[in-house]
Parts: structure tokens; sequence; C-alpha cells
């Protein structure tokens, strides 16, 4: 009598139908030991999101980064900040407001204050979220601004 034979007629039949779980679970099991598959940060040097204008203000010691919106529904958030070859990265996340609301219609200035300190080289980096999407949404990149700390600070006379 074989293996399969001894076995109950249940377990007999629905032995085929979980082998596409068990590579599933497996699967999962080594995305996790190898690092958390998608959970690390992804920068996409190359990106250019259109995001609302936004500008920085380093006069209390701190990167301020601040955003001119159309109207109130956009929202901003400091992710943090990030050390990299090229310099600091400043991360912000930038979310677009639900189209399903109604926003009157005015320029809104938000800002958000990060920890990070202004040392030169210091440059912003955004991602833009659906108004669904929720941090973390590590499947977005990250992608570079033209909004860097200079070099020297400028003297305004």
């Amino acid at each position: 009598m074989s293996q399969t034979d001894r076995t109950h007629p249940a377990r007999r039949a629905n032995h085929g139908a979980t082998t596409p779980f068990r590579f599933l679970l497996l699967g999962a099991m080594a995305c996790l030991l190898a690092g958390g598959c998608s959970s690390q940060i992804r920068f996409n040097p190359n990106a250019s999101p259109e995001t609302p204008a936004l500008s920085i203000d380093t006069s209390d010691g701190v990167i301020d980064v601040r955003m001119e919106a159309p109207h109130p529904g956009w929202t901003i958030a400091s992710e943090g900040s990030k050390r990299s070859g090229d310099g600091p990265r400043v991360l912000v996340t930038i979310t677009r407001p639900d189209p399903g609301l109604l926003y009157p219609q005015v320029i809104a200035t938000k800002s958000v204050r990060t920890n990070q300190a202004p040392v030169p080289g210091s440059r912003v980096w955004v991602r833009l979220l659906d108004h669904d999407q929720r941090p973390p949404a590590h499947h977005v990149a990250y992608a570079p601004t033209d909004l860097v700390i200079p070099d020297e600070p400028n003297e305004n006379p």
C-alpha cells in the first residue's frame, strides 16, 4: 500500500489544492527574510512629480517646507530625513485632494517643519500620493526637487 493510499480520503482530495497556498506562504516568508520586500524607501532621481509650488525656510535653524496649493484639500507631511552620498535628503509626502469633495478655490499655504538642520547640500525629496493612499506607501518613490540648501547662505543687504 502506498503512502497516498494510507492518508484519509478527504486529505487525498485536497492535497493538490494547498500547493499554491504553500508556494505563496513560502514566498512571503522568503520576502520577509530578504529584508521586507518593499519596506525600503525608494528614490527615483529621474522623476518629476507635478506638485504645487514648494519653497523652503531655514530661518529657525531647521528646514521648513512650504507649499502653496490651489485649495486646502492638499496636505503635506514630513517623513524624516536620510543620509546619502549626494548629501542629506529631506523626505516630504504630498497628498492630492479627494476629487469627490468640494473645496474653496483659495490659495492655501501649508508648511511642515522638519527636524533636519539646514546642512549645505541638503535636498528636499518629495513623493506624491493619491487621496486614498496612506503612508507608508513604499511603492511610491521619492523624487528630487529644486529645493537645495546652498553651500553659502545668501546675505540680504
